[in-house]
């Protein structure tokens, strides 16, 4: 699936960036574990990152059955390198070894 934009905002796919990067994924209790790091997603402006939320300024969506987060998620959830091509306007992430603890 490829990144689409809303509002001005760039979204991606939650689930395969998460998998790529060997984290669990529960769609039942809608929350992602990688090693001590537990992620919680809900319907609104926030994420639970081990039960600490995390405010989101554009709220996750439900498209076409795929879970799509803002770009920016990713950035403060992972500390990934997260860049932008408008041009090609494709989404490049770098450096996603480790889920920090926030």
């Amino acid at each position: 699936l490829r990144p689409i934009i809303i509002e001005g905002r760039v979204y991606v796919p939650f689930r395969g960036i998460f998998e790529t990067f060997g984290a669990t994924v529960s769609w039942e209790n809608q929350m992602v574990a990688k090693k001590d790091v537990e992620i919680k997603l809900s319907q609104t402006n926030y994420a639970y990152v081990n039960e600490t939320p995390l405010f989101l300024e554009a709220k996750l969506r439900n498209i076409a059955g795929h879970m799509m987060v803002p770009i920016r998620f990713l950035t403060e959830t992972l500390g990934a390198e997260v860049k932008w091509d408008e041009k090609s306007r494709t989404v490049e992430i770098k450096d996603i070894t480790e889920i920090p603890s926030l």
